[in-house]
C-alpha cells in the first residue's frame, strides 16, 4: 500500500513538472535547442497516461542530432502530437 501511494507520488510530481515545462508561454523566439531534451520533457507529461492506457513504450534517442534551431513551445506541441496521434491510431486498430 505505501509503495503504491510512493507510485502515485512520483507520477503526481511528474505531471505537474511536466505541465509547467509544457505551459511556458512561448515568444516565438528561436534557439538551439536539443531534441532529445524535448522529447524527454513531452514523455514525462505524457508517460503515465499512456501507461494507464495499457501502451509500452522505449524511447531511443540519437545524440549526434541532437540540436537544432527552433521554437522550444512549438517543437515540443509537435513531439505532443505525435504522441497524441500514435496512441490513437493505435486505439483505432483496436475497434477494427
Amino acid at each position: 500500500m505505501v509503495e503504491m501511494q510512493k507510485e502515485a507520488l512520483v507520477r503526481i510530481k511528474d505531471i505537474v513538472k511536466g505541465l509547467k515545462d509544457y505551459s511556458i508561454i512561448d515568444d516565438d523566439t528561436k534557439s538551439i535547442l536539443n531534441t532529445n531534451d524535448l522529447v524527454d520533457k513531452t514523455i514525462t507529461f505524457v508517460k503515465s497516461n499512456l501507461m494507464d492506457k495499457g501502451i509500452q513504450f522505449e524511447v531511443k534517442l540519437n545524440a549526434e542530432f541532437a540540436n537544432i534551431l527552433g521554437v522550444e513551445g512549438k517543437l515540443q506541441q509537435v513531439f505532443m502530437n505525435l504522441i497524441t496521434n500514435a496512441r490513437d491510431a493505435m486505439k483505432d486498430s483496436e475497434k477494427s
